[in-house]
């Protein structure tokens, strides 16, 4: 009935179209979880394992939004099940390859890199790009994966690897980028 009062019509909808919709509401926000962790002193590993399984959570949800959006849309050919399965599972294992690719290489340029924090920074930012390119414009996989692990590897692996004067850049230059995403995120 609600439905019917918006003007919407669900009655056309196959069990494809429920899943696309799953897929696109199924991303949780964490950001309100994070600031509540930061504001209490809660150790700073936490917020980091809750913000990283959120990165992974919303590439989840891209990946399957992609899987199952062509089935949901009727002017394209359906897809087996199986075949979805399978492209989940290439969509996220060539990203979670690509982005450890992507990390090591990184790791080894900033190792070579030594108080240089721009050049630092910037192939921090060029990696990122890099890593979300490769995946999902050449391999047709999940970018979102690819560069959620390309950073997670970078702050396990290549962080130390960072010079001490360019740690202090780094690390502010990426909250600002986080700052000013969640805050379009929130407008928009």
């Amino acid at each position: 009935p609600i439905a019917g009062a918006l003007g919407l019509e669900f009655r056309s909808w196959n069990i494809y179209n429920g899943l696309t919709m799953g897929a696109i509401l199924g991303s949780t926000d964490p950001v309100s979880v994070i600031s509540f962790l930061e504001a209490n002193n809660a150790p700073e590993m936490l917020a980091t394992v809750i913000g990283g399984e959120s990165l992974f959570n919303d590439a989840s949800s891209y990946i399957l939004f992609q899987a199952f959006l062509l089935n949901a849309m009727e002017t394209f050919e359906s897809v087996s099940p199986g075949q979805i399965v399978a492209n989940i599972l290439y969509a996220g294992a060539v990203g979670l390859f690509v982005g450890c690719g992507c990390g090591l290489l990184l790791t080894v340029i900033i190792r070579s890199l030594y108080e240089q924090k721009t050049l630092e920074t910037n192939f921090t930012v060029v990696f990122a790009y890099l890593s979300f390119y490769l995946s999902q414009g050449v391999l047709n996989a999940s970018g979102p994966v690819a560069v959620t692990t390309c950073g997670l590897f970078m702050a396990a692996m290549g962080l130390p690897s960072v010079s001490p004067k360019a740690r202090d850049h780094l690390l502010s230059f990426w909250e600002i980028i986080v700052f000013i995403g969640n805050m379009l995120i929130f407008f928009y």
